[in-house]
């Protein structure tokens, strides 16, 4: 299991244990659970807090990494660390529960490599932030014509398999659930209700979920840059039908001295829509070099390997 965490020293604890709760209640299910904690770059005391609530509990590795560079990319680096045949990915504050564990193991049948945790619904979310996802899934689904879940996906588990082909990607700024969904791989749902944090606040800001979505869209569509081909299309026709009327107007000795106004007009829309372009082509060439670079994705700063009592190495 992996929890990509950024400052949860108030939360982590209690996801571990509730998580061990769950490998309780299912003997024989979970019995050889190892959770992995990637402290993305936590400025707090995310570390030690997991591996003391690991110590007598669970068995586990806490990498803490240099400095903080997205879930995603800690997602990553916990798939590269983990070593079991089957692979979750859950958010260490507690809110996708622990205790669909079993589920998702179950719903593990022969052929399927990749389950997904589904929301019931988003009612614990504001609603503002509901409809604005709702809107901008509805709008992804359009332009990738990948049938994402509108409600998006935050609990993922995946086999070794796939979590191989996943790790041979060199894409650096594909979102890890996109890129696993876009796979093929057969695959399956759990619904869930997603609860409450348990503690502390989210990391999760508006700079980031716009990153997100840049990145979500520019990963997998072209849509955007073929958007501007088609305004520039129908702003150059309408360039043309003006110039021609403007001429035949001048022809006719129409025109009056004024029009300054909607030169203005003309002049700022014009001015917009370029450095609209310009934006969208940066984002995808900042990308290509980004990928060029070839920059490592994290860097560890330490690794903790936690063994259960009983469990250890031989």
């Amino acid at each position: 299991m992996i929890l990509p965490a950024y400052n949860e020293e108030a939360s982590i604890g209690a996801t571990i244990d509730r998580i061990a709760e769950a490998q309780r209640l299912a003997p024989g299910l979970l019995d050889d659970l190892d959770v992995i904690v990637v402290s993305d770059g936590s400025t707090d005391q995310t570390v030690a807090a997991a591996t003391d609530r690991l110590r007598g509990h669970l068995s586990g590795t806490v990498i803490d990494l240099s400095t903080n560079v997205g879930s995603h990319a800690a997602i990553r680096c916990g798939l590269a660390a983990a070593r079991g045949d089957l692979l979750v990915v859950l958010a260490a504050d507690g809110q996708d529960p622990p205790e669909m564990l079993a589920d998702i193991v179950a719903a593990f049948t022969p052929g399927v490599e990749v389950v997904w945790g589904r929301r019931k619904s988003r009612s614990h979310d504001p609603f503002l932030t509901r409809q604005l996802a709702n809107l901008y899934y509805r709008l992804f689904r359009m332009l990738t014509g990948l049938h994402y879940p509108t409600s998006g996906i935050d609990v993922m588990a995946i086999s070794r398999r796939a979590s191989e082909i996943v790790q041979a990607y060199g894409e650096r700024n594909a979102p890890v659930f996109l890129l696993v969904f876009n796979l093929g791989l057969r695959d399956a749902f759990v619904e869930y209700d997603r609860g409450e944090r348990l503690a502390g606040e989210s990391g999760w800001s508006l700079r980031k979920r716009v990153r997100l979505a840049v990145d979500m869209l520019t990963s997998f569509s072209a849509a955007p840059i073929r958007m501007l081909s088609l305004v520039g299309v129908l702003v150059g026709a309408a360039g043309l039908l003006f110039g021609t009327i403007t001429l035949i107007r001048g022809l006719l000795g129409r025109i009056p001295v004024s029009g300054w106004a909607s030169l203005m007009v003309v002049s700022s829309l014009m001015s917009g829509i370029t450095l609209l372009a310009i934006g969208f082509l940066g984002e995808y060439v900042w990308r290509t070099l980004d990928e060029v670079r070839n920059r490592p994705l994290f860097i560890e700063s330490s690794r903790t390997v936690v063994h259960f009592p009983g469990n250890e190495p031989d």
